[in-house]
């Protein structure tokens, strides 16, 4: 079949916009794939943790000679942050006592404080006492560095590490055992338990996160520290009349 010379053209023309659509189709499928590969930038971030201490009011009780003080307290630190200890002073002295300078007739104060569910520490004495027990909660943390594409990630991943760590509960059980006897019916009936304190001091620790900044290994930094880019050491290059090879 023979052709116009139009209608060459007209193929000519119609078989190039084909291949040209051809060749931007390919074209633009690689530059997504391509796009797709290019992961986000990621920037350095250096951690480090500043001690902080803490206390809760005064805790008040009293333990009576036919009923126990039950009364747990709990230790909560800011969002972020880590309890590392937990320190517990308890001060008391015998409130109604009858027997002048001897030891009879005082009372004896028996006190178990520890993490709820946990170990308990013990103390016992009589007349007065007092004495701080100690106890370890989460270990101190370490200084580190880490990888985020900016510092609302950065602190979102410090967050997820210590994440349950900045808060504890614990058990407290004190028992009074009077020292009236019955043979002293009138000082028995009066000394009916025993007052004390609880002073409730705390450690933790709280994350500062700061952007480490580039080494600047050429010399070449803008007034933030921050290395200059290629181009603009080209330009200042060429200003100052240097050969560029």
């Amino acid at each position: 079949m023979n052709l116009k010379k139009s209608d060459k053209m007209i193929a000519i023309v119609g078989v190039a916009i084909l291949i040209i659509a051809a060749v931007g189709i390919v074209l633009y499928t690689a530059s997504e794939e391509s796009d797709e590969d290019v992961k986000p930038t990621e920037e350095t971030f250096m951690v480090t943790w500043n001690e902080h201490s803490g206390q809760l009011a005064c805790i008040e009780g009293y333990a009576g000679k036919s009923s126990s003080y039950v009364d747990p307290f709990a230790v909560s630190t800011p969002l972020g942050s880590v309890l590392t200890s937990v320190s517990v002073q308890i001060v008391w002295s015998d409130d109604n006592t009858h027997r002048g300078l001897l030891t009879k007739g005082h009372d004896t104060l028996t006190a178990d404080i520890g993490p709820s569910g946990g170990e308990c520490q013990t103390h016992q004495s009589t007349a007065s006492g007092n004495e701080t027990l100690y106890f370890t909660v989460y270990d101190c943390p370490y200084d580190e560095t880490l990888e985020a594409e900016d510092y609302d990630e950065a602190q979102q991943l410090v967050y997820d590490m210590v994440q349950g760590k900045n808060d504890a509960a614990y058990d407290v059980l004190v028992n009074v055992n009077t020292g009236e006897k019955l043979r002293r019916p009138l000082q028995y009936l009066k000394d009916k338990g025993n007052a004390f304190n609880l002073f409730v001091s705390y450690t933790y620790y709280i994350p500062v996160i700061e952007q480490e900044m580039p080494d600047d290994n050429d010399g070449n930094t803008d007034g933030d520290g921050m290395q200059e880019t290629s181009l603009a050491y080209l330009i200042k290059t060429i200003s100052h009349g240097r050969d560029i090879i």
